[in-house]
């Protein structure tokens, strides 16, 4: 086991790997993902996946990821997530709807550390929601994100994917899913 020092941060070639039934509910996840998080198995094992979710975190990402994986999309999003003693920490992660014998049960995460500057651009956007979210509301938010992504010519997943270009790791895998 690593030390708690270890909580909140992972090796650059590090992926972590969660799978939830389709209420969001922790069914299985790897040791690298007890380890970033700072839980035990036995803490997380059957809980809401939201647990660690951080209060930085605009609504809006939430909001984009499932009704994305409500479709039966893959997506790709970056996260600010907090560990069991709060601290923060940031992953980019694959979400994908986990089927089996044909049928949807759940859905699976895998992720990996975002490089510095992808996470520098995903954190003043994610500002700028939160902002609006706060302000007004995540309907302005929303307007915020769909106005940010226009600017830059962009969809969603285009934009995903020109971020996860900046990264030198496993993350040229996650490319393909959304080309």
């Amino acid at each position: 086991m690593l030390s708690k020092s270890f909580e909140g941060r992972f090796r650059d070639d590090e992926q972590v790997f969660s799978r939830t039934d389709l209420q969001g509910n922790i069914t299985l996840a790897n040791k690298a993902f007890f380890d970033l998080t700072g839980f035990s198995r036995d803490e997380l094992m059957g809980e809401k996946h939201n647990v660690l979710r951080h209060p930085l975190m605009p609504s809006i990402i939430y909001r984009v990821v499932w009704n994305k994986l409500n479709q039966d999309e893959t997506v790709i999003a970056f996260f600010r997530n907090r560990s069991k003693n709060n601290k923060e920490y940031w992953i980019v992660s694959e979400l994908a709807p986990y089927v089996s014998e044909g049928i949807k049960v759940g859905y699976t995460a895998q992720g990996g550390k975002p490089c510095a500057e992808a996470v520098k651009e995903i954190k003043h956007l994610y500002d700028l929601l939160l902002q609006a979210e706060k302000k007004e509301s995540i309907i302005k938010s929303a307007e915020v994100l769909k106005r940010y992504l226009e600017n830059k010519g962009m969809s969603y997943n285009e934009y995903m994917g020109y971020l996860l270009s900046k990264q030198d790791k496993w993350y040229t895998k996650l490319l393909a899913t959304i080309s």
